[in-house]
């Protein structure tokens, strides 16, 4: 606590005379300031005084700072003024170094700029922007110019400038300019990702020409075996020659502290540059030559005052530069190009590579551990288009069995990409593109589903309309696979008999959960079969709907077509070139031919047939009961579809829709005809019993 005297004053009030000395009578006022109340204490009081001239009056000079504190818990410090009437005024500053206040580090920025408008005039400017640090701020054009209040620098011409600024504790802090005349337009393509980019040009005039990149249509998420899956690739036109990486770096304007690393090499900006460090671009260009690891792969040049430029020693994407900067430094990044369609390369082309994944469907399915099925590589095609096909090796990998009802499913992925021979070495080079997510492939028979891109809800499945469906589901546990959100699938039939009546029922109900599901249609061919019995069913309309809540949509209609059966109908069953099996109504009726038996006999015992007894011995001859079967008149694309696939397949089977059982045999003769005038195609086959039926698996 103290206390400070402001004013004080006498006033005289009267004397008194004796014999030896005067007594002089006078209030004495004064005004003073309590540190502890920040209050002014005024105290008057009469006195006496033996000499006048002691009677002086007092007052600390008006605007007189006399006392300052620091604001509790602040860092504002308050300055208390007299006012010349022994009381007093006070201001606050905010952000006071006496009162522990450490100011923000002092920064300059330039503002605005005004580029020449010639390379030979000196009419352009800077204005420049500080802050932090402690006002007021002096300015100055490095190296040696002179302090200036004003932030503004005019007369400048073209070039790079460097500033600074001053605060009223010293502190400093610098910023950098660049002033550039405009030059003249050059037309051209100034896109480097062009073909014909022109490093020369400043103004792009729109002839940028691109090249085509690869494409890929790969198959849907669901397939199944029997349709062809196939991958389409589209490349890029050829001609496009291998190039060379480049990174060119511009120095704009920087702060202290900027840097710049290429390639995993830092380097630092300095106004006093050392080892690691730069000021300008020539300074910037030898501390990237210092580095040996960017001299080994790049050279070095300046284009001018203010950029360098890397240069890759060698064409190829490997060398392109990594760059990356503070602000104020720009860079420009051309990639270096692998030349893979450079017409130095020959045998060029594209390929794709088909892996086999394990997991489940429904499940987490993981890349690794993926094993190559197949790899397909073709050469350079018309139109650059490349088109291949998978069914095959997806079929070798998932084959069908006859007599399951499951489905079995297999993971897999596709990758793509280009293929070539550099010139004059016999090495083969692959370069992948891209590849699939995990796809999903599954055994199908009598190539019932064509499976469209995934989006949902939908079914996933349609019926060629060529196909006969035995009344059993025996033959192939057919199922229609719906891809949804969940709900409830509903799938109703309509059963239509030859005499044109019907009876229409819900077949089947099924809550599904989000996904593809399977719905089997084994009961549809149930009923189906129930019914042909009493009304001889001619065709069967599913109608598929799907229920989420309140809403119901239809799905699809699928329409199955059943041959009027007469006692002599045949259910043909075989297995197709794609792994499948195919179903066919045939005519069939028993009919005999002659065999000759395999044994020799003599005097009517069997014997052994010597080069002596040909005289003696004789083969029996016996009528064989053997099936000739019929198809009618057929068009000529179901005749030469069952020409193709029937005649070569090594597993036929015939049905028997009354005991729901298969008969393997074996077709000894396949008899084709066909008119073409009157555009009539019939086939006729003569099947014998093969080999006892076993169960097949995989």
């Amino acid at each position: 606590m103290a206390i400070i005297l402001l004013k004080n004053v006498y006033e005289y009030t009267g004397s008194q005379q004796y014999e030896q000395y005067t007594d002089y009578f006078y209030n004495y006022t004064k005004w003073e300031f309590d540190t502890a109340t920040r209050q002014t204490v005024t105290v008057t009081v009469p006195i006496t005084i033996s000499d006048p001239s002691n009677a002086e009056n007092y007052s600390r000079p008006t605007g007189e700072m006399f006392y300052w504190e620091c604001l509790q818990g602040t860092t504002t410090r308050r300055d208390y003024y007299h006012n010349g009437n022994g009381g007093f005024t006070y201001q606050d500053t905010p952000n006071s170094t006496s009162c522990n206040y450490t100011p923000a580090p002092l920064t300059l920025l330039v503002q605005s700029k005004t580029n020449p408008t010639s390379a030979t005039s000196s009419d352009g400017a800077a204005t420049l922007l500080a802050s932090g640090g402690a006002a007021a701020y002096e300015y100055r054009l490095l190296p040696s110019g002179p302090w200036v209040g004003s932030p503004v620098f005019a007369a400048l011409s073209q070039g790079a400038y460097s500033f600074q600024v001053r605060d009223s504790l010293g502190a400093l802090a610098s910023a950098q300019v660049t002033l550039a005349a405009p030059v003249p337009p050059v037309y051209g393509c100034t896109d480097r990702a062009a073909t014909n980019y022109n490093p020369e040009a400043n103004t792009d005039d729109g002839t940028c020409d691109y090249p085509v990149p690869m494409t890929a249509t790969l198959p849907a998420p669901l397939t199944v075996v029997g349709n062809p899956v196939e991958a389409v690739l589209v490349s890029g036109p050829m001609g496009t020659p291998a190039a060379k990486a480049t990174a060119e770096i511009t120095l704009g304007e920087m702060a202290d502290g900027s840097a710049l690393t290429v390639n995993g090499v830092s380097l630092t900006f300095s106004l006093e540059p050392e080892a690691g460090q730069f000021y300008n671009g020539s300074t910037l260009a030898q501390a990237l030559a210092d580095e040996e690891t960017i001299t080994l792969r790049y050279a070095i040049s300046q284009p001018s005052f203010n950029q360098v430029r890397l240069e890759a020693l060698r064409t190829g994407s490997g060398l392109t530069p990594e760059v990356s900067a503070s602000p104020g430094i720009t860079w420009v990044i051309t990639p270096g190009q692998d030349g893979l369609r450079s017409q130095a390369y020959g045998d060029w082309g594209c390929y794709v590579e088909v892996w086999a994944c394990s997991g489940m469907f429904g499940g987490e399915v993981d890349k690794e551990g993926a094993v190559l099925l197949e790899r397909q590589e073709k050469l350079r095609q018309p139109g650059n288009s490349y088109r291949f096909d998978l069914a095959p090796v997806l079929s070798r990998n998932l084959r069908h069995a006859l007599f399951t009802e499951s489905d079995r499913m297999q993971a897999y992925f596709v990758r793509y990409g280009e293929t070539y021979t550099p010139d004059g070495q016999r090495l083969r080079r692959r370069v992948p593109v891209s590849e699939s997510s995990v796809l999903w492939t599954m055994e199908g028979a009598l190539p019932l589903y064509t499976l469209n891109q995934v989006t949902a809800p939908r079914l996933l499945t349609a019926t060629p309309g060529r196909l006969r469906t035995p009344l059993h589901g025996l033959a192939y546990a057919e199922a229609l696979y719906v891809l949804s959100g969940g709900g409830t699938v509903i799938v109703g039939g309509k059963y239509t008999a030859f005499d044109g009546t019907y009876t229409e029922e819900e077949s089947i109900v099924q809550e599904v959960p989000g996904g593809v599901c399977r719905i089997p249609l084994q009961p549809v061919y149930t009923r189906a079969f129930a019914l042909d019995g009493v009304k001889k069913l001619a065709v069967l309309t599913l109608t598929v709907t799907i229920q989420a809540g309140s809403a119901s949509s239809t799905l699809g209609v699928y329409t199955l077509f059943f041959q009027k059966q007469a006692e002599n109908m045949r259910c043909v069953v075989f297995a197709n070139s794609m792994g499948a099996y195919d179903t066919f109504w045939m005519e069939g009726l028993p009919e005999t031919k002659a065999k000759r038996s395999t044994e020799v006999f003599s005097r009517g015992l069997p014997a052994v047939r010597t080069s002596s007894s040909r005289s003696l011995v004789t083969r029996s001859v016996t009528l064989e009961r053997q099936q000739v079967l019929h198809t009618g008149v057929l068009d000529r694309e179901t005749f030469e579809w069952l020409a193709s696939e029937m005649a070569g397949s090594p597993d036929v089977f015939l049905f028997n829709p009354i005991t729901s059982q298969f008969s393997a045999v074996n077709i000894s003769d396949f008899d084709l005809r066909e008119d073409v005038a009157e555009e009539e195609y019939s086939i006729s086959l003569a099947v014998e019993p093969g080999l006892p039926i076993n169960t097949l698996t995989n």
